[in-house]
């Protein structure tokens, strides 16, 4: 698990030997988690990676 920006959002990127497995991102507002997102879907996975470029928060 990496912090990671998912799709322009604060996020986790979930990796096992190099192939991203999941995306996690979130939405806050007021200080607290107001809406979670996991993809699992290897379709929209496809372009993330943990090396790809993606930067940290």
């Amino acid at each position: 698990m990496e912090p990671a920006v998912v799709n322009g959002e604060l996020g986790v990127l979930a990796a096992i030997d190099g192939h991203t497995v999941g995306a996690l991102s979130f939405d806050i507002a007021d200080g607290r988690i107001h809406r979670l997102r996991f993809r699992v879907n290897p379709d929209e996975l496809g372009g993330l990676t943990p090396a790809n470029g993606l930067s940290t928060p």
